[in-house]
C-alpha cells in the first residue's frame, strides 16, 4: 500500500489525543476530590473527569472500531448530561452531584458535550456522518476562542461559565475539536495502525508533557503560596505593633492614675480620657474601678458604648476575669456575638484599682494597617468571623470568602492574650487565570513535539516496511529468474526448434483462407 503522510500525521494526533484525554480524566477523578480552589489549580471537577474518560474512552474505541464498547461509551455519556442539565435545572447549581457529591458541570458545558455524545454514537462510516464530527469540531474551536477571549478580558473571574479551571475547560475543549476535525477529514476506514516505537514516542510524550505541567502547576502555586507567606507575616507584624502601642498609652494613663494617688478630680479624668478618645478613634469607653468591681468614673464616645462597658463589669465571667491577679495589661473578648469588641484592664498596684478600656480591633487595624498586598488581599478572622478584609484601595473585596478559598493561613496572637487567625486570598482585582498559561503553554509545546517526533518515526517505520516488501518482491524476482535459466540450460536446442516450427505452421495456417471461402475465376 503507498505511504499515505496525511493518514499517518491524523492517526498519530488521534492517538495522542486520546491518551491526553483518558490522563486528563483519570487525573481529574484521583486529584480534583481534594483539590484547591480552582482558581489557582488547572483542575477538572470530578463530574467534568468522568466525562472526559467516558470521551477518551469512546474516542479510542472509535479509532479502534470497537464499535460496542464506543455506543456503550455514548450512552453513558449521553445519561450524564441529561442527568446535569435536568439536575442544574432543578437544583439551581445550588448542591452538589449525585455521582460524585461535589460540583457539577455547567448546562452550556453539558449541552455542548450533547453533541460529541451523538457523534461518538452514529459513528463516521458515512459522508453525511463524518461531516457531523466535522462541524461539531469546529464549533468546539470556536467556543475554545470564546473562552481564551474571556480569559484575557478578564471576564471569567467576575462571572464564570464554568464549575472547573477555565483553562482546563481550554485545553479539553482545544483538544477534543481537534480529534473531531481530524476523525471528519479522515479517509482511511480501517483500525488505528501505527508503527510500535511511532506509538512509544507518542504515548511517552504525553505522559512526560503532563507530568511538566503538573510540575510547573506545582512549582507556580508554591511561589504564589511563598509570597503569600510573606504577606501574613508583615501583616501580623503591624497588627502586633498596633496593638502593642494602643496598650502603652493606655498603660501611660494608668500609670498618671497612679502617681496621682487617686486624688485626681472626675473632671480632669474626663478631660484627659477625651484626649485620649480624639487621638484614638478605635477607643469607643474608658472606665476606673475598684476592687469590688463598682465604676469610680466613665466616659464614652456614645452613651451606647458606656453603657455596654457598664453591662459588661456585671457579668461573672467578666468579673472573674477581672478578679485574676496577673498584674500586667490584658486583653478579653467578652461577646463573641461582637468579636470586633475587646475589653482592656490595666491593674494600678498602689490602690488596687483597675482602668478599663473598650476598643474595636476592626477599626484599629483599618486605620492601622497600610502596606502593599499586591494580588492578594487578606482577612482578618476571630474564631469564624471575619473581623476585616484588607484589599488594595480602588477595588472591592470579595462577598464571600471561604477557607477553602484561601491560599494560605496562620493563627496570630497579639499582646494581650487575643488570638486572630490571617487568611491570604487571591485578589479579586488580579487576573489569577492568566498565571496557569505558562504551564499549559510548556505542556501543549511538549505535544506537539511529541507528535512530530511520532509522526517522523512511524514515517520512518512505513518507509522502512515499503523498502522491506520491495526489497523482498526483487529478491522474488531474482530466484524466478535464475529457475528459469537453470530450466533454459538442462533443455535441448532441437526441442525449442520443433516447438518453434509447430507455432509458424499454426499461424500460416490462421493466415490462409479457408478452402469454403476461395472463389474460382474464369
Amino acid at each position: 500500500m503507498p505511504i499515505n503522510t496525511r493518514d499517518l500525521a491524523l492517526e498519530t494526533l488521534l492517538l495522542m489525543v486520546a491518551a491526553t484525554l483518558l490522563f486528563m480524566g483519570v487525573a481529574g477523578l484521583l486529584f480534583s476530590i481534594g483539590a484547591q480552589y480552582p482558581l489557582f489549580t488547572v483542575t477538572l471537577v470530578p463530574d467534568a473527569a468522568l466525562i472526559t474518560l467516558l470521551l477518551g474512552v469512546g474516542l479510542l474505541a472509535a479509532l479502534q472500531y470497537w464499535r460496542r464498547l464506543q455506543r456503550f461509551s455514548a450512552c453513558l455519556l449521553m445519561l450524564v448530561l441529561v442527568y446535569t442539565v435536568v439536575h442544574n435545572q432543578w437544583a439551581g447549581g445550588q448542591e452538589g452531584s449525585w455521582l460524585t457529591g461535589h460540583l457539577r458541570i455547567t448546562s452550556i458545558a453539558a449541552v455542548m458535550l450533547m453533541a460529541v455524545a451523538l457523534c461518538l454514537y452514529i459513528g463516521f462510516a458515512t459522508p453525511r456522518r463524518r461531516l457531523s464530527w466535522l462541524a461539531t469540531g469546529v464549533a468546539l474551536w470556536l467556543f475554545a476562542g470564546l473562552v481564551i477571549v474571556r480569559l484575557w478580558s478578564g471576564v471569567e473571574v467576575d462571572n464564570p461559565l464554568f464549575s472547573s479551571s477555565p483553562v482546563a475547560v481550554l485545553v479539553f475543549a482545544v483538544l477534543l475539536g481537534s480529534a473531531l476535525i481530524a476523525l471528519g477529514i479522515r479517509r482511511q476506514s480501517q483500525r488505528l495502525n501505527l508503527e510500535r516505537w511511532a506509538t512509544v514516542a507518542a504515548l511517552s510524550g504525553v505522559a512526560v508533557s503532563s507530568l511538566v505541567w503538573l510540575l510547573l502547576s506545582m512549582q507556580q502555586h508554591a511561589t504564589t503560596q511563598q509570597q503569600a507567606i510573606y504577606l501574613l507575616d508583615n501583616v501580623q507584624l503591624n497588627a502586633e505593633q498596633a496593638m502593642r502601642v494602643r496598650l502603652h498609652q493606655m498603660q501611660r494613663m494608668a500609670e498618671r492614675l497612679e502617681a496621682a494617688g487617686g486624688d485626681v478630680e472626675t473632671a480632669l479624668l474626663v478631660i484627659d480620657a477625651q484626649h485620649y478618645l480624639r487621638d484614638m478613634p478605635s477607643l469607643k469607653a474608658v472606665a476606673l474601678i475598684n476592687e469590688a468591681n463598682q465604676s469610680l468614673w466613665s466616659t464614652a464616645r456614645m452613651v451606647s458604648e458606656q453603657a455596654w462597658l457598664q453591662q459588661q463589669i456585671t457579668k461573672p465571667r467578666v468579673s472573674e476575669w477581672l478578679g485574676f491577679p496577673l498584674g500586667r495589661p490584658r486583653l478579653m473578648v467578652p461577646e463573641e456575638e461582637q468579636p470586633q469588641r475587646v475589653l482592656l484592664t490595666i491593674p494600678t498596684l498602689s490602690n488596687g484599682q483597675q482602668l478599663l478600656a473598650t476598643f474595636d480591633i476592626a477599626e484599629l487595624f483599618n486605620n492601622e494597617l497600610r502596606m502593599a498586598l499586591g494580588p492578594f488581599q487578606v482577612s482578618l478572622n476571630r474564631g469564624e468571623k471575619p473581623l476585616l478584609v484588607l484589599h488594595p484601595a480602588g477595588f472591592n473585596a470579595d462577598s464571600v470568602l471561604t477557607p477553602d478559598m484561601a491560599l494560605v493561613s496562620r493563627r496570630a496572637g497579639l499582646p494581650g492574650g487575643v488570638n486572630l487567625t490571617l487568611f491570604a486570598y487571591p485578589g479579586a482585582h488580579y487576573n489569577w487565570y492568566m498565571m496557569s498559561f505558562m504551564p499549559v503553554t510548556v505542556a501543549m509545546g511538549g505535544l506537539l513535539l511529541s507528535w512530530l517526533l511520532a509522526f517522523c518515526l512511524g514515517l520512518v517505520g512505513m518507509s522502512t516496511a515499503r523498502t522491506r516488501e520491495l526489497s523482498a518482491a526483487q529478491l522474488s524476482l531474482a530466484d524466478s529468474e535464475q529457475r528459469y535459466r537453470s530450466l533454459l540450460s538442462i533443455i535441448p536446442m532441437r526441442y525449442f526448434h520443433s516447438i518453434l516450427r509447430v507455432v509458424l505452421l499454426r499461424r500460416m495456417r490462421a493466415a490462409l483462407p479457408s478452402p469454403a471461402t476461395r472463389t474460382v475465376k474464369f
